[in-house]
């Protein structure tokens, strides 16, 4: 997990980035993170805000690289699934 982290005062473009991710994007993203043991509620408002809060703070700790951790993230739980 994400350690506390500092709002920007400004619109970064990474986090403007994560703050686009709609609904339909978000909702595959959310079931693969409630297969892999997250209490996540089964409504799409719900699913998209679970996903945006993961990817803000991964904008806000590695700016422009957030999706490569995000990437990886997502890797790590496909595999474990496959298992």
């Amino acid at each position: 997990m994400i350690p506390d982290i500092t709002w920007p005062e400004k619109l970064t473009p990474p986090l403007d980035d994560v703050l686009r991710l709609m609904n339909f994007q978000t909702g595959p993203i959310a079931h693969l993170y409630r297969r892999a043991g997250h209490d996540i509620p089964r409504k799409c408002e719900a699913e998209q805000a679970f996903v945006l809060h993961r990817f803000i703070g991964l904008a806000i700790k590695h700016g422009d690289e957030w999706r490569k951790y995000a990437q990886e993230e997502l890797n790590a739980m496909m595999q474990a699934a496959e298992a």
